[in-house]
């Protein structure tokens, strides 16, 4: 089997219909378009706004990046430890098990709302307008949206073109090659930054 040709078990349009991803809809858009608008109207700059929120994504991307890295891939945990994170180490490892469950792929949402919390709290600590603040937490949700998704769709999509491919490519390497590199989701650039790209035969030995 092709990495690009993973296994797959929907279209385009099985993928709106799923439970999970109307989930993320139902919940996320109000809640970022609430986000997005107190940062517009409070601030005197799109630019700013638009510079805050890009900073909001980078951070968002590392942070999935050091969490999948550091933490998911180094169980197992005592069970205080699991309790802790709501035993997403376990669940990864679940998710390992099945890549192609269309439940594992898409993060549960409580320890979500526990990083969104987090990183508002590191934001508004921070000694930058409020306005700033709301935008650079807008950016981080949306990168958590944008990286389930994208998880969702290089498991359970056809990914075709250099871009896109290149995307499932990356991380059914993850899967299927070395679960010791590519962590990187919504931006693969982190593994190559630091070390951790993929660097064996991309086709199996025979």
């Amino acid at each position: 089997m092709a990495l690009a040709e993973s296994p797959r078990t929907m279209s385009l349009r099985d993928a709106l219909d799923n439970r999970l991803i109307r989930k993320i809809a139902k919940v996320w858009t109000p809640l970022l378009s609430l986000i997005l608008v107190i940062a517009i109207v409070s601030s005197d700059s799109l630019w700013t706004v638009a510079l805050s929120a890009l900073i909001g994504f980078v951070y968002y991307s590392f942070l999935e990046y050091a969490i999948h890295r550091w933490h998911l891939h180094s169980g197992p945990y005592r069970m205080l430890v699991r309790r802790m994170t709501f035993d997403l180490s376990r669940m990864h490892l679940d998710h390992h098990k099945e890549p192609a469950h269309p439940k594992g792929a898409v993060n549960q949402q409580k320890p979500a709302f526990v990083v969104t919390v987090v990183s508002s709290l590191i934001a508004f600590v921070l000694p930058i307008p409020y306005e700033q603040s709301f935008a650079f937490i807008f950016g981080a949700a949306t990168c958590y949206v944008a990286n389930d998704l994208m998880h969702f769709a290089v498991h359970h999509l056809p990914m075709n073109g250099p871009v896109l491919g290149w995307w499932k490519r990356h991380h059914m390497l993850h899967h299927y090659r070395d679960d010791d590199a590519n962590f990187a989701t919504i931006m693969p650039l982190w593994d190559k930054f630091l070390g951790s790209q993929y660097k064996g035969p991309t086709r199996p030995a025979r």
